[in-house]
């Protein structure tokens, strides 16, 4: 399966509000990954940070002691990752912020 322009999918949200007016986002009220996917992510960043050679962030405002990835950069090393991220991309994501931001508007 992969992502089909208009498909909508069934995934309750919630509006997070900056005024009684603006839409700042929207929150799912179930999860996105599943917890082998999230279990795999960690692994993978966790792997990323213990590499020395990975010590200097490509984020404009990294601080030292933080430990920050962009997750193009763990996807590169996990096929695995790469093929669970493009999953939950082109099933659950797109068809999310199409639904919700492109459609109907922002609510």
């Amino acid at each position: 399966a992969g992502y089909e322009p208009g498909k909508t999918i069934s995934l309750p949200i919630e509006w997070v509000h900056t005024s009684s007016t603006s839409c700042l986002a929207l929150k799912t009220q179930k999860p996105i990954l599943d917890e082998s996917t999230v279990s795999l992510l960690r692994e993978v960043a966790s792997e990323w940070w213990s590499n020395e050679s990975n010590d200097k962030s490509s984020f404009t405002y990294q601080r030292k002691g933080n430990l920050e990835a962009h997750l193009g950069d763990l996807c590169r090393k996990n096929e695995k990752l790469l093929v669970a991220m493009r999953r939950a991309l082109l099933e659950t994501i797109y068809p999310v912020v199409e639904e919700h931001f492109l459609q109907d508007g922002m609510k």
